[in-house]
């Protein structure tokens, strides 16, 4: 189903105790302790992938590197939990488990996409979207607004709206009805180099793991992948190892209506030029300051 207003892809489950007095929804699942309703809106169709298999329900916002989203479910039924740690990717993605009753959320471990859930209780929602009409008619947080008049962002996952909380992205969340259950699935060991190894192996390391990375993404990218170049050293070592792997590689860069000596855009179609790479212009601003700030 899908929410008539929301121009964007979301998804958004919303889970009603069996318990309660609430009647469920026509098309909602029986999962444990909950009856649950899927709301997956995918108004391009490129961004947002659903499964149902007998005893398992997913639904995917974004993109996995390494898999597919019925090779992750496959690995979820292999070794459990401990499937999210083998994820890479850029994505939100939801669990129903018709099984074992169990309802999972979790977000790539960067958290370059989101989930935010509403507080325990009778009717809960889980979603990628932050203005979800469920939770803005919550009452403001007040500790949220100090924060951003103070410091200019929102820590430890607070939200504008009472009870709200952004889900850690480094984490598997398992939602029950007192609260959800929360367990790291990925963490950065800090440990000290050894003292006396000298810095070129650690280059090297850095550097295959770089390459599979790239490899990885590349394999997901399809028949036209594409690389944001800025011209800074990221964009360009990224270039460098993209060179020759893929026959329809092309880069972009955003510009403004005049490319200036020196500028980004510059360098972006010099570096672009050396290793014989097709570049497009993106334009950024056309002269409407209203778009660019509902843009971004």
């Amino acid at each position: 189903m899908s929410r008539p207003g929301s121009a964007g892809a979301h998804l958004t489950l919303r889970l009603q105790r069996v318990t309660s007095e609430l009647p469920p929804t026509p098309d909602s699942l029986a999962v444990g302790p909950w009856h649950v309703t899927l709301d997956a809106h995918d108004p391009h169709g490129q961004m947002v992938t659903v499964i149902w298999q007998p005893h398992l329900v997913a639904a995917l916002l974004g993109t996995l590197y390494d898999r597919t989203l019925s090779g992750a479910l496959e690995r979820y039924c292999a070794v459990g939990d401990g499937f999210a740690a083998e994820l890479e990717g850029s994505f939100a993605l939801v669990i129903l488990d018709l099984k074992t009753g169990r309802v999972l959320a979790l977000t790539d471990r960067v958290g370059t996409r989101s989930l935010y859930a509403s507080p325990a209780g009778d009717e809960v929602y889980i979603s990628t979207e932050p203005d979800l009409p469920e939770f803005t008619r919550r009452p403001v947080c007040a500790s949220a607004v100090a924060s951003i008049l103070v410091n200019g962002f929102l820590p430890s996952g607070l939200t504008l709206y009472g009870g709200v909380r952004a889900l850690t992205p480094t984490e598997l969340h398992d939602v029950r009805p007192d609260r959800v259950h929360s367990a790291p699935y990925w963490t950065v060991p800090f440990n000290p180099a050894t003292p006396a190894r000298p810095a070129a192996p650690h280059a090297g390391e850095l550097i295959e793991v770089l390459r599979g990375a790239v490899s990885r993404r590349l394999r997901a990218s399809g028949e036209r992948p594409h690389l944001s170049l800025s011209g800074g050293y990221d964009s360009r070592g990224l270039l460098s190892l993209l060179h020759g792997q893929h026959p329809n590689l092309t880069t972009f860069s955003y510009t403004l209506s005049t490319i200036r000596n020196g500028s980004d855009a510059q360098a972006a179609i010099r570096l672009a030029a050396q290793y014989g790479v097709p570049h497009r212009h993106l334009l950024a601003y056309r002269g409407d300051v209203a778009s660019v700030v509902g843009l971004n």
